[in-house]
């Protein structure tokens, strides 16, 4: 079992970005404040290739901090949106 797990820690697969490509990043995702939708076109526009990873991927990553992204220049700030649900009823 333990040769499984790392054997998948070595298996991680990260991108390699340049430093324009991340400086773009930073400059598109905290100074302008776009969301992972409108960056994914404009590093279409800009470097004429597809965004290597999802966007979910890309979500963990600024809620993760990687590569100097804040979540706190998401719309959202990265809270999660709560939904009304059923009210609880308290048993005596």
């Amino acid at each position: 079992m333990y040769y499984y797990y790392k054997k998948r820690k070595n298996n991680n697969k990260r991108c390699n970005f340049t430093e324009e490509q991340i400086n773009f990043m930073k400059i598109i995702l905290n100074k302008y404040r776009d969301s992972p939708i409108e960056f994914f076109y404009r590093y279409f526009l800009k470097f004429g290739v597809k965004f290597p990873v999802s966007f979910k991927t890309l979500y963990k990553w600024i809620c993760l901090g990687f590569y100097g992204f804040l979540k706190q220049n998401l719309r959202y700030r990265g809270k999660k949106i709560e939904t009304k649900g059923k009210k609880k009823i308290v048993g005596n």
